[in-house]
């Protein structure tokens, strides 16, 4: 649903998306933490965390800007320039990268059924985008 409704909406850039997409992220998030805190007596602590805890403060801002805004902008520059059909098949993709993300940077094991789903979804991926492409190449001839 996602994709289709940035496909819609291209009166506005990749930034703009990303930047709506984003802030209402934080807003619900950072509410719902707030609710939480509350209902705890925490709200001081949760307040002071940043300040206090350098892994923590790191950990938010990886994710909130590698992992949030960079991957939404590229996402969204995806849709852009090759639409819904031909960006979704790489939401695969992304178990790719943390599968390979586990085994390098945190040394964990990888297994068989991992290299398989691995093969599957790289091939899955590379058929899917002949195949678009095929189908796009067909219909600019036919005009």
């Amino acid at each position: 649903m996602y994709s289709v409704f940035v496909e819609k909406a291209k009166e506005f850039t990749g930034g703009e998306l990303t930047f709506c997409m984003v802030a209402s992220g934080a807003l619900v998030f950072s509410i719902s933490a707030l609710v939480e805190a509350g209902i705890k007596g925490n709200v001081v602590q949760l307040l002071q965390l940043p300040f206090k805890n350098m892994d923590f403060l790191t950990a938010v801002l990886y994710q909130g800007i590698c992992c949030s805004a960079i991957a939404f902008f590229l996402q969204n520059a995806g849709i852009s320039r090759i639409g819904v059909n031909g960006s979704s098949c790489f939401i695969g993709v992304s178990t790719v990268v943390s599968i390979l993300a586990g085994v390098l940077v945190l040394n964990e094991k990888f297994y068989w059924y991992q290299i398989l789903g691995t093969v599957l979804i790289i091939v899955g991926v590379v058929t899917a985008n002949i195949r678009f492409n095929k189908i796009k190449h067909n219909n600019k001839e036919k005009k």
